[in-house]
């Protein structure tokens, strides 16, 4: 992948360039942030949460299965660079 603002090419696989591409338009829920009144984009915050949005499960697995796949679906939305 080629961005002009970085000096060298960015390896990039097919899985993880789609999830990055599409990480503003899933559905999902971003909390507020620690602090509201001072948000700090410091890796810890935000980040949405994609299980029961934009990820929904119907099938005969175990509820804590659901539930830990659910929590896993959770995307960074600050800054990459």
């Amino acid at each position: 992948m080629h961005d002009d603002r970085l000096e060298n090419p960015v390896s990039l696989d097919l899985l993880n360039y789609i999830c990055l591409s599409l990480r503003w338009t899933t559905w999902g829920e971003v909390p507020l942030p620690p602090d509201p009144e001072n948000p700090t984009f410091d890796g810890a915050w935000p980040f949405k949460y994609l299980g029961g949005f934009g990820l929904r499960l119907r099938s005969s697995i175990a509820p804590d299965l659901a539930d830990a796949i659910y929590s896993s679906r959770i995307v960074y939305m600050g800054c990459l660079y």
